[in-house]
């Protein structure tokens, strides 16, 4: 089972006050989801979508968020199908040997979820359209990198994988209209998604026309203050 539990961060950071957040859900085919303004003064923030992996749930990610640049409007949405209490998938997952495998209507329909929330969200934050990061881990990084590959969200200027893979070995070699960037983040010694998996990703988005930038660690499939600090550093760019 893939899981996005953060070993070093303090648990209380999962069961936050939500004065300081918004969660909302539409309808059955819209997502919950949860909210961390942009705390810095300023027209419109960019905008962070951070999905959890396998298992968890948008409370997770919602840790992550307190810890990420305030510039930055973040929106951790929960996937859509549960998988034992609080626990949630975005979609089928098959691994063969050590890749990873999903149905591709299933990847198109959880997109365009993601992509209609982000479009749902312009009615009450002031975000840039032209300035949204996909990030996620383990499961959440797979559909992030497929979301940002196949441009569901326009307005796609970033992409940061934690833990993921190149999902369905994809090896369209479409490029981007304009130089982008990503940040991958894996562990050498990952026993859950293997590291050869970023790999493939690398080369995968490099002949997309992404600049992609690397951050190894040695701490197995986990998410760290480290792993967050590399995010907070690469983000300055925006």
């Amino acid at each position: 089972m893939l899981s996005s539990k953060l070993p070093i961060l303090c648990l209380s950071l999962l069961f936050v006050v939500f004065s300081s957040c918004d969660s909302h859900k539409e309808d059955e085919f819209q997502l919950d989801y949860i909210v961390r303004p942009a705390r810095a003064a300023k027209a419109k923030s960019p905008l962070l979508i951070l999905l959890h992996g396998r298992g968890s749930n948008e409370m997770d990610m919602y840790g992550v968020a307190k810890l990420i640049d305030e510039r930055f409007t973040v929106l951790c949405p929960r996937g859509i199908d549960s998988i034992g209490l609080e626990a949630y998938s975005w979609f089928p997952l098959e691994k063969r040997e050590a890749a990873y495998f999903a149905d591709t209507l299933a990847l198109k329909e959880v997109s365009l979820r993601i992509e209609g929330l982000v479009n749902e969200l312009k009615g009450n934050f002031k975000y840039d359209d032209q300035q949204i990061i996909v990030a996620g881990f383990s499961q959440g990084a797979m559909l992030a990198s497929k979301i940002y590959a196949q441009d569901y969200i326009p307005g796609l200027k970033g992409l940061v994988s934690i833990g993921g893979a190149n999902l369905n070995k994809s090896t369209d070699r479409t490029v981007r209209s304009s130089k982008s960037r990503a940040l991958l983040i894996h562990s050498k010694n990952d026993a859950i998604v293997p590291y050869a998996n970023t790999t493939d990703l690398r080369k995968y988005l490099e002949n997309k026309n992404v600049d992609v930038e690397l951050f190894t660690q040695e701490i197995g499939h986990s998410l760290d203050r480290s792993s967050i600090e590399a995010i907070n550093s690469w983000l300055k760019a925006y």
